[in-house]
């Protein structure tokens, strides 16, 4: 005997697909969160300071808050896109850094967290 309805192989891959992109979501809103904690809670080791006289970031370090509109960009809810999802974790400029700006990789320091969360080895 069956322990549920019986579903067809049509059935049975919707329901996969709905599982999967409910599960690919789950991560993106995850690594979302990661990006806006680390930005949030980001190091201030810089020799320079903003216009409010607070030390900037360090070259390396996660890029510090500082008007809110790159936090504002993080808290946009993961959108679905063909595949996957997308969510924002850095702008181009601070992860690559430019001609003035050394990098500031948020994205890269967001991804390893997400993948030490989802292998269990992070909190």
């Amino acid at each position: 005997m069956a322990n549920g309805p019986v579903l067809g192989v049509n059935g049975a891959l919707a329901l996969i697909k709905q599982r999967t992109d409910q599960r690919v979501h789950a991560r993106a809103v995850q690594g979302s969160e990661i990006a806006v904690q680390l930005h949030m809670n980001a190091p201030r080791g810089g020799s320079n300071v903003n216009r409010y006289g607070q030390p900037r970031s360090a070259p390396g370090e996660q890029p510090a808050v500082e008007d809110g509109t790159l936090l504002a960009a993080l808290q946009d809810p993961p959108q679905p896109i063909p595949g996957g999802a997308a969510f924002t974790v850095n702008r181009v400029q601070l992860e690559a850094g430019t001609r003035y700006i050394a990098p500031r990789p948020l994205g890269a320091m967001t991804i390893a967290q997400l993948k030490r969360d989802v292998q269990g080895g992070g909190s």
